[in-house]
């Protein structure tokens, strides 16, 4: 019997290699358009706990619109990730977030900024 599965222990775990658990990680590639305001990367604790338009929801407005501080507004992602686990489960999962502002688009020569204030896409 050994640990749980623990993925920052996956580097350099034999036991764990053995029953599939690798150390390379998932990559992927996405276009970010001009209407992108931010990025979060956040651990499974956190998505486990919000969906991606309360997470980005809370992330703008404790950053003032992601014009504030990025550090101040991914640390009320996660204590609202955290009253969630404590409110629903008798265990606390990883939770890390980091968040990105991305800058506004810079307009082509002759034409005006069309930056607006960033709105969550609702569906």
């Amino acid at each position: 019997q050994g640990p749980g599965l623990a993925m920052s222990r996956s580097i350099g775990d034999l036991n764990a290699h053995r029953i599939g658990v690798s150390h390379a990680p998932d990559v992927k590639e996405f276009k970010v358009d001009a209407s992108a305001r931010m990025i979060l990367l956040a651990s499974d604790g956190v998505w486990d706990m919000l969906d991606n338009e309360e997470a980005v929801d809370i992330a703008a407005r404790a950053s003032g619109d992601c014009r504030g501080d990025p550090a101040f507004a991914s640390a009320q992602v996660c204590e609202t990730a955290l009253r969630s686990w404590e409110f629903k489960e008798f265990r606390v999962d990883d939770i890390t977030a980091v968040l990105v502002f991305l800058p506004p688009p810079v307009p082509s020569q002759g034409q005006t900024s069309t930056y607006t204030p960033f709105s969550p896409q609702r569906s």
